[in-house]
């Protein structure tokens, strides 16, 4: 693929081969697409999916919001990279949507770096967890102090 530069105030893709855009819009993401081997308009949107007690993290995660909508304490989960592989720099968002609290362990062998706790502080906390290496991911967001 060749990209090309626009010099006149706009940048492009100029000569691409391996592009299919379909109604582009602003703020659009690109995603590469292994089975036809283009890269294709991912839109702006992440996939939310939600869960209502204790869930362990499946690559189908991997980008995504996890909503967590439980009245009592619910735990996520992130796997070993034995059980689980997601690419290193993976990012997920974690959401307390419910009034139980939301908590992250990891299964045995992962390292959960953070400053604070493990736990987010309130309903409608966020929390966010990125893939270092092998086993290693770093927590941050809106935890209990």
């Amino acid at each position: 693929m060749v990209m090309g530069f626009n010099p006149g105030g706009g940048g492009g893709i100029a000569g691409a081969s391996d592009v299919a855009l379909s109604s582009p819009a602003n703020n659009h993401l690109l995603a590469y697409e292994a089975s036809s081997a283009k890269w294709k308009n991912a839109g702006a949107t992440v996939n939310t999916s939600v869960k209502t007690g204790n869930y362990t993290l499946g690559l189908q995660d991997a980008g995504t919001v996890v909503e967590v909508n439980s009245s009592n304490a619910a735990t996520v989960t992130i796997p070993n990279n034995s059980a689980v592989a997601f690419p290193t720099g993976t990012l997920i968002e974690l959401a307390q949507t419910g009034t139980g609290t939301l908590s992250v362990s990891g299964a045995s062998g992962v390292t959960i770096r953070t400053a604070a706790n493990t736990s987010a502080r309130a309903q409608w906390s966020t929390l966010g967890i990125r893939k270092r290496s092998s086993n290693d991911w770093i927590l941050s967001g809106d935890m209990a102090v």
